[in-house]
């Protein structure tokens, strides 16, 4: 039996984390709290069980690197607990955990490593399915290429409102910005 499917030999409804992640501190609040959602559904039409303590959300963190996600990195200390609190981890889609291919077979390989298995909802990938890490090496790949072009749209489009005469966003050296509240 491969470590990869170790979880599937134990019986009983599966005890569940589940992981959200905005890409900005600015993303919607209802964002984290949808990808919950849909992680809970996923779990109940499984039958699995989601522990409320073990949910976590990074707001803000980027997926290209493990900077600021406290919530993964307590996931990943949690799996590594005896007795294992959880038997999945369960995240909407695969760059909601990450967009970095140096990155994402290490988280993958510590939850293994400590007994816990992953669920991707919406790319219905499980790691206890023997061809997981194939699928998962090529959707990461899609990720971060996603990132990459990505990245290069938004710098594209602050050059373009610089060469048009206009701030490119972030602060101005010098300046202060002051909120200019709405009449209405």
């Amino acid at each position: 039996m491969t470590t990869e499917n170790h979880c599937l030999s134990s019986s009983g409804p599966k005890r569940c984390a589940i992981y959200a992640r905005t890409g900005s501190q600015t993303a919607r609040e209802d964002s984290a709290n949808e990808q919950i959602e849909r992680c809970r559904e996923a779990a109940r039409k499984k039958g699995w069980t989601v522990i409320e303590e073990f949910v976590r959300i990074d707001r803000g963190g980027s997926g290209t690197s493990m900077k600021d996600r406290t919530g993964l990195q307590e996931l990943i200390t949690l799996a590594a607990t005896t007795p294992r609190p959880f038997d999945y981890l369960i995240c909407v889609s695969t760059d909601r955990l990450t967009r970095n291919m140096g990155i994402a077979g290490q988280i993958v390989d510590a939850f293994i490593h400590h007994g816990v298995n992953l669920y991707f909802v919406f790319n219905r990938l499980d790691s206890a399915d023997p061809s997981f890490r194939a699928i998962f090496n090529c959707v990461a790949e899609s990720d971060l290429v996603y990132s990459k072009c990505f990245a290069d749209k938004v710098r594209r489009g602050k050059i373009g409102r610089f060469l048009s005469g206009y701030h490119p966003g972030g602060r101005c050296f010098g300046y202060t910005n002051v909120p200019v509240e709405d009449p209405d």
